[in-house]
């Protein structure tokens, strides 16, 4: 399930060309994010399903996460009617407590940065461009781990670089 979200945001134009903006969001983790239920059903492998007692069984995967509190700040400069660039920065508090972080689930990146613009090719047609960077973050697990035994005391790291193109068509 999603998390429960309050977010305010404001914007300002502190000139003709220039526009600034802020977003404070905070997010419930802690209720989304406190256990990972996984049910397997309809096992077809005779040998697990004779260990486990059954074709099925269900975990639940605990996670324990924490809410948090994200800040983004950014800002539009208009250089012509036709063209404008955007930059970007926020932070995230991690969610992830050492106790439950696994490598297969390391959403623990704190700080992204943004940049993009957009450029009206003609009275309809605009083509939109964007980069955006979650910046490297590590973290290791406690120890011991409770999730399991092997990832006691490991290291998680995570980073990420999207790039977005795309294309608006006023009608």
């Amino acid at each position: 399930k999603m998390p429960f979200s309050v977010g305010y945001g404001m914007s300002v134009q502190a000139s003709s060309k220039l526009k600034l903006a802020l977003d404070v969001i905070w997010t419930d983790w802690a209720d989304a994010f406190n256990k990972m239920e996984m049910t397997l059903s309809n096992g077809t492998n005779a040998n697990i399903n004779t260990m486990l007692g059954s074709t099925g069984f269900t975990y639940n995967f605990p996670l324990n996460w924490k809410n948090t509190v994200t800040v983004k700040v950014g800002g539009e400069y208009q250089f012509t009617n036709r063209f404008a660039l955007r930059a970007g920065y926020d932070f995230n508090s991690n969610p992830v407590p050492a106790s439950t972080l696994f490598p297969i689930f390391p959403a623990i990146v704190q700080n992204h940065i943004t940049f993009g613009g957009s450029y009206l090719i003609g009275k309809k047609l605009t083509v939109n461009a964007a980069v955006e960077s979650a910046l490297y973050k590590k973290q290791t697990a406690a120890n011991p781990s409770a999730i399991q035994s092997e990832f006691s005391g490991s290291v998680s790291g995570l980073k990420t670089t999207i790039f977005h193109l795309s294309f608006s068509y006023k009608l």
